[in-house]
């Protein structure tokens, strides 16, 4: 009698890996690299609370997007895919979004274009 394991083989997503890379390397080069030149000194570079929210979207993205819970999604139960959609459509960006400060996010997108939304 053979034991088959109820997980599916692992398997590494190097798009992923990627991905959460240079989100969290460029989060932080503009907390180390960008925030000394913020526009106004009293501004703090990021508060405690949303780097914490940022690296926990990081983390959850990492989880959610990759074995064995997307390999799971993928082949037998649409369920955890449709969890995986929601979690990756509202809370991840959510928690990128909220941790983002302030002068980072005018810096990223000029002021004429929030101006329109």
């Amino acid at each position: 009698m053979t034991a088959t394991s109820p997980l599916p083989p692992f398997s590494f997503n190097g798009a992923l890996a990627a991905e959460v890379f240079i989100l969290g390397y460029g989060y932080w080069f503009a907390m180390r690299r960008l925030a000394p030149h913020r526009p106004s000194p009293t501004m703090r570079s990021a508060r405690r609370g949303q780097v914490i929210r940022f690296v926990s979207g990081l983390v959850i993205m990492w989880t959610v997007a990759s074995w064995p819970f997307h390999d799971i999604a993928e082949e037998s139960l649409f369920s955890v895919h449709m969890i995986e959609h929601l979690v990756l459509g509202y809370a991840v960006p959510s928690l990128l979004l909220s941790g983002i400060p302030r002068w980072l996010a005018e810096w990223l997108v000029p002021r004429r274009i929030m101006f329109l939304f």
